[in-house]
């Protein structure tokens, strides 16, 4: 169906995520660290497979100075950047 949005060509997700990302990240560069972190767990939801939402989310919880949650975040991240099903869960 033209126009779904709930389950859009695997290249126009990429193209979404990756403005997802670059809008987080200028949320942090911009020292908005709660709206970032915010942002990256919704993102967190429409792309649970995604390394660089994780990451993201990671730094939102290192500017907040949740190193214990960044950690987290960060390593989940590295999980899904390896394919690794471990835990079967999302970012």
């Amino acid at each position: 169906m033209a126009g779904d949005l709930s389950n859009p060509p695997r290249e126009d997700r990429r193209a979404l995520e990756g403005e997802c990302v670059a809008f987080g990240q200028k949320l942090l560069r911009e020292g908005h660290p709660e709206e970032a972190l915010t942002f990256f767990k919704r993102m967190a939801r429409l792309f649970p497979e995604s390394p660089a939402i994780c990451a993201g989310r990671g730094e939102a919880y290192l500017a907040r100075g949740d190193r214990a949650r960044a950690l987290e975040s960060f390593q989940r991240s590295g999980e899904l950047g390896r394919g690794s099903g471990r835990g079967g869960g999302s970012c």
